[in-house]
């Protein structure tokens, strides 16, 4: 009896603490679309590290790469998508930006189990220049080796994103051995960029259903980013679209890519799936 009610207490904490991250990624996802974007790429790249790595409780090192940017909603979008483009902003600005990792840290080190996870998030920067840099190695503690994990997928991420191939990527983390733990990076050597099969269309946004990735960026007539290109169609993504849609209606067609066999739902079915949520 005592062994059934410690195993019903465990299930319920673990739903509790899923269902949290899910409500903060979807927030994240409606508030900064940039740095949802980013942080889902973050923890495909993490994902496949620890994995490789063969990690214990790799749930902790995924969990803090889908948080890893929620920070960033104390910021502009703007600076945001600046920071992230690589372009030259005020050195103050950028200052403030850096202090995201803290920001995090102050949002989730009091949620429950998830402690360690804000510690690799507060730490995904690397240690102030000034202090020294101890060497990780992968039996370093569990927050001093993901916030490194961290460190190398988001640096990853920063060097595709301008414009650099994987194998570009790795040369660069491979050719900074004293910042990188090189078994970490050389993880990343098998990381496969390709996604599941899908086909690109160019849809009306009473076409849009959840399950579909956008194909480029869904900005506002005033410019703003709405959405980030990569992103996929969840349930309250959608609804939001479409509130902004009914108030200020988007201009042409929208290109997604679709898994190969969805298709845009039928005429007459449309109203039902785009209204349904996500399974």
């Amino acid at each position: 009896m005592q062994y059934n009610l410690i195993i019903s207490e465990k299930e319920l904490l673990e739903k509790t603490l899923h269902g949290s991250v899910k409500v903060l990624t979807e927030i994240l996802a409606l508030v900064n679309p940039a740095a949802f974007s980013r942080a889902t790429r973050i923890h495909q790249t993490m994902k496949h590290m620890v994995q490789q790595l063969g990690l214990q409780d790799t749930w902790r090192y995924e969990i803090a790469a889908m948080l890893s940017q929620i920070g960033c909603v104390a910021f502009e979008t703007d600076t945001v998508e600046a920071v992230y483009a690589g372009t030259e902003l005020p050195a103050a600005e950028l200052e403030r930006f850096k202090m995201h990792p803290s920001i995090a840290f102050e949002l989730l080190s009091r949620i429950p189990r998830l402690e360690s996870v804000a510690a690799m998030i507060a730490g995904q920067l690397g240690p102030p220049s000034r202090e020294a840099r101890p060497p990780v190695s992968l039996t370093s503690e569990p927050a001093v080796l993901g916030a490194h994990l961290l460190r190398i997928a988001v640096d990853f991420d920063q060097l595709l994103m301008h414009g650099k191939s994987a194998k570009e990527a790795l040369g660069v983390l491979n050719s900074r051995p004293n910042e990188y733990q090189t078994t970490a990076v050389a993880a990343l050597q098998t990381l496969s960029t390709e996604n599941v099969a899908l086909v690109t269309k160019e849809i009306s946004i009473r076409e849009m259903c959840t399950g579909m990735v956008l194909d480029e960026d869904l900005r506002l007539t005033n410019g703003m980013l709405m959405v980030a290109r990569d992103q996929e169609i969840t349930y309250p993504l959608l609804v939001r679209i479409r509130n902004f849609h009914q108030k200020t209606p988007f201009q042409g067609k929208i290109r997604v890519r679709i898994p190969l066999g969805m298709g845009a739902p039928s005429s007459e079915k449309k109203d039902q799936a785009v209204l349904q949520p996500a399974r």
